[in-house]
This record gives structure tokens, sequence and C-alpha cells, in this order.
């Protein structure tokens, strides 16, 4: 189990998930943010939060300070004013001047072009060169490169589309903002927020000093495959792919293929969400306040084998997009299974949930191992509820 000190430089959406994972380890933990107020919740977990302005010349003085035999996580995007790679380059300085153990860099998966490409694509695929938007952070990973030759244990992960704890294209789906380009067409990777942190951490432990990682899962999709199959669990109808006209401008697709053989080989990752099958469960389990119930996934027309069995009394805070309370309470029921013959697969123990929301009550059938269809069951009770309110 890692111990040392974990220091994350721009600590947002990732660095949060980080912290907290490292947090709940017992490790000490120190984050950096412009706005150490949006950080109040880790501070009362236990961690130290110090403000940070990259752009200023010592900024990365402070929370460096005694991080000799600590892991660093660099997660600030490009900053407009600064140079390209001059806040990298000040932060990696600074680390490797205070003996820093480990440098993870959260880089893009972007750097492959921004026209529509099938192929699928590896560590040792060639970036490309042309593509400004990216520009920054292609300076940042030859900045990176001369830290290691200075002595600093890099490692770079280039990350696909991060999904789940309230962001992702389900998010913006509620919204009513999604739309398709091109049709479709074109291929998008992505990763789930808790195999990110999973990553980083595996990262920490085994990756080699300069090595380079694509964070992806197992499953690319094109983008049409995976807004259909996410508006039909939502009961959404499917979302529009506006024509572009000959004088406009394509949107950029730098979406890729990704391969995550490396990954796995090389840090022993197992993911526990393989494709946005088992990690939009997920999410689903975590909207409706069960994210410890909910152990694995299903995958596409069949339930998911890995779960956990809850309490047969519990009380569950729900949040929606309404903010509505919603408490759940478990009683046994009377349909349980009687039959005295063995038999190699024992029919699973169901329990009632009661589930209310503003004064509407409903009772629930789900297995007593709220399985992920148990669970699809609990998400659409709430969603009926809020419905006749």
């Amino acid at each position: 189990m890692l111990s040392r000190p974990l220091v994350i430089l721009g600590c947002g959406f990732i660095g949060k998930r980080l912290a907290r994972a490292a947090l709940a380890a017992g490790r000490a933990v120190r984050v950096t943010t412009r706005r150490p107020d949006k950080l109040a919740e880790l501070a009362a977990l236990g961690a130290e939060v110090i403000a940070l302005e990259a752009k200023k010349q010592r900024a990365f003085a402070p929370p460096l300070i005694g991080t000799d035999a600590a892991t660093v996580v660099y997660s600030i995007p490009p900053h407009n004013d600064l140079p390209a790679g001059v806040a990298l380059a000040r932060a990696s300085q600074e680390a490797r001047e205070r003996g820093v153990r480990r440098f993870i860099y959260l880089g893009s998966s972007g750097l492959y072009g921004n026209r529509p490409n099938l192929d699928w694509v590896d560590e040792q695929t060639g970036i490309s060169l042309d593509d400004a938007v990216m520009a920054p952070f292609i300076r940042e990973e030859g900045e990176l490169q001369q830290a290691l030759a200075g002595g600093l244990h890099t490692v770079v992960l280039r990350l696909a589309a991060v999904y789940g704890g309230g962001r992702g294209v389900r998010k913006r789906l509620l919204a009513g903002d999604y739309k398709l380009t091109d049709g479709g067409e074109h291929y998008i990777s992505r990763i789930h927020i808790d195999d990110l942190v999973s990553i980083i951490q595996a990262a920490e432990e085994r990756a080699p000093a300069g090595a380079t990682y694509l964070v992806a899962d197992d499953r690319p999709a094109l983008q049409k495959e995976y807004a259909a199959w996410l508006c039909q669990r939502l009961g959404l109808p499917m979302v529009p792919s506006p024509m572009i006209e000959p004088h406009q401008q394509r949107p950029p697709q730098r979406g890729r293929r990704l391969r995550n053989d490396r990954l796995k080989e090389e840090l022993g990752v197992v993911l526990k969400y393989p494709s946005f099958v088992e990690g939009e469960a997920q999410i689903e389990a975590e909207d409706a306040g069960l994210a410890d119930a909910q152990a694995g996934g299903v995958e596409e027309g069949k339930a998911g084998e890995e779960s956990t069995s809850p309490s047969t009394s519990t009380s569950t805070s729900t949040s929606t997009s309404t903010s509505t309370s919603t408490s759940t309470s478990t009683t046994p029921s009377t349909s349980t299974s009687t039959n005295p013959s063995p038999s190699p697969t024992p029919a699973a123990k169901m329990v009632g949930v009661t589930v209310s929301v503003r004064g509407e009550v409903l009772t629930v059938e789900v297995g007593e191992d709220l399985g992920d269809t148990d669970v699809a069951r609990l998400v659409a009770a709430v969603r009926e509820l809020i419905g006749k309110t």
C-alpha cells in the first residue's frame, strides 16, 4: 500500500477524487488551488490546502516544501498568462530540487490530430505537430523530458475523456446541450474517474522513469453508438446531428481508438469499468446514493455478477437534479424461494425497498445482493416519483 505523501498541483475534478482516495487510505495529502474555499471539504477530511497562482515566479516553492519523499501529481492546464510549458518547467525544477520521489503529469490523448481517424493509436503512434490548440501540451511534455534528463522520475499519462462523478455525456444529454458531429461516425475513447484514480496510484507505484501511457478503457465507441445507448437508457430521444454548411468550419475531432495494452501489462491495471456500459451503471448507482453497494456494472443484455449485500435496514440520501431528498428503508419480503430441492443456482433473496419523495411512496422489490438490475429499478422508482411531484 502506498504511504508516501501526495501533493496534487491543480486540484480540480480529478484531483478531488484522487485526494479523497488517498486520505481514505491514511496518506498525508497536500492540494493546491487558486480558490482554497472550494476545497473546504478536503480540508475537513485532513488535506492541507495551499493557494497557488501558477503564473508567479516562485509559485511552486510553498506547496513543495518538505516533499523529498512525496509523489507530485501535476494537473494544471496550460496557463494563458504564461508561455507554453513555463509553469510546468518551474514546477518540475522545484520538484527536482526538493527531491520529489515521483512526478506524474496528467496530459492529453488529443495529440494525434484534429481530423477523424478510425485507426488504432498506441504509445508508438506519432503525434501531430500542426495542431495549434494542442501545442502547449506538446511543449509541456518536452519540458518533462528535460526534467527526466535532470534526474526527476517523471511519468506521463495521456488521458482519454474522463467521465463519472457528475461529468460526461450523461450530464450534457440531460441538460439538452449534446449533439453529434458528422453523424457521430468517429471514435471516442474514455476512462471512468475511479479507474483513473487507480491508474494514477499504479503509475506512482510501478511506472518506470520516463514512461508514457495512454489512459483509456477497453472499448472505444463511435460517438453515435454511445449516444444512442445512453439516450435509450435515459428514455431520451436520439440527439441531433446538425448539418455542416459548406462555408462553416468543421469542429475538430481529436477522439481516437486508444489501445491500453501497455497500461495493463506494465502497471498490472485491472479496470473496474472496462467500458461505458459498466461505468454508466456505476454512475446511476452513485446518483441514487448507492455507490458503495454497487460493485461491478452490467454488460449489455446481462446482469453483472459482482455485487455486495446491503444491510437489512438502510437510510440513503439521494441527490437528484431537483434536489430531492429520498429515503429508503429495507424490510424482508415474503417472496423468497422455498424450494427444498437442492439447486446449483439458488434463487436470490428478495427485499422490499420503500422509496419516498415529497410524500409520494413506492415499494420496489429488489434482490438482497443489490445487483445492477436492482439498482436500475431503484433509479427508475426515484424518477417515477419525481415525475409525480
